[in-house]
């Protein structure tokens, strides 16, 4: 996850799937369960910074649940 200050007011969030994940299936219902995860964490994202979430072929094989954690553990991390 990447993240960097904007001059808005709210928080904006783009996703990056690699084409390492799998076939376009795999890599838009990865793109689905990030998208799911940034949905029921919103208040972990902070306004003012533009998030790029990125999928990796390690996501591909990962549950909605180890995406959450990971997520949520990056965006505790230090900046």
């Amino acid at each position: 996850m990447y993240s960097l200050p904007n001059s808005l007011s709210v928080c904006r969030l783009g996703f990056a799937v690699s084409r390492k994940v799998g076939n376009a299936v795999r890599r838009n219902r990865v793109r689905r369960l990030l998208k799911e995860v940034c949905r029921h964490n919103k208040p972990l994202f902070k306004p003012g910074f533009d998030y790029v979430l990125l999928g990796t072929a390690s996501t591909g094989k990962a549950g909605y649940a180890a995406l959450e954690q990971a997520t949520r553990q990056a965006l505790r991390a230090p900046r």
